[in-house]
């Protein structure tokens, strides 16, 4: 092996464990990074099985959904902005399959422990979630319209301008049952 074959596979790897570490950091499925980033799910996971090597393209569209740069995501120095404003609408966007459902996540890439999310229901629909590590709690705000929450078989409805606290350390759902259009935000800190 050369040493530029060498310093490829070494950067290669380091890019996996890169993108490893902050998806597991973050608490993002390779679907939620593939909707930040617009890389596809099956190209993030051979990027992390060190079975791909990435275009520039590619490592430019995971570096953004991952809110850092370039030279970040390849080196892994300085991979935050000491301050970084962003207009709510230029964030990522992720959407479900049937669109439903989707949000942004609003809190910084770095915070592991706590995750805020902008959520909206454009239609009649169901979001799953969780369960999360052991002391897991969570906060949801309706903003707009209403939702059904649900966890271990308990239901309740919460409205426009309500607010709900829960253990998130189960599955839980909350859902839209008509099709009127509901938003608002969860906040979920990690245990």
């Amino acid at each position: 092996m050369t040493n530029a074959e060498a310093l490829c596979t070494e950067t290669v790897r380091h890019i996996s464990d890169t993108i490893k570490s902050f998806r597991g950091n973050n608490r993002l499925s390779l679907d939620d990074l593939a909707g930040l980033s617009g890389v596809s799910r099956s190209m993030i996971c051979q990027i992390e099985a060190g079975k791909a090597v990435p275009t520039v393209q590619v490592l430019t569209r995971l570096a953004a959904g991952m809110n850092t740069s370039l030279s970040a995501l390849i080196e892994g120095k300085g991979s935050l902005r000491q301050i970084t404003a962003r207009a709510i609408n230029d964030l990522d966007c992720a959407h479900s399959a049937d669109g439903s459902f989707s949000y942004r996540v609003l809190s910084a890439s770095d915070s592991p422990r706590v995750e805020v999310r902008q959520f909206e229901f454009l239609k009649k629909g169901v979001r799953r979630e969780g369960p999360n590590s052991c002391g897991t709690v969570a906060t949801l705000i309706v903003q707009k319209g209403s939702l059904i929450f649900s966890v271990q078989g308990e239901r309740i409805t919460i409205e426009s301008g309500q607010t709900l606290e829960f253990r998130a350390s189960r599955e839980y759902l909350f859902e839209q049952q008509d099709n009127n259009f509901a938003a608002g935000l969860l906040i979920t800190a990690f245990g």
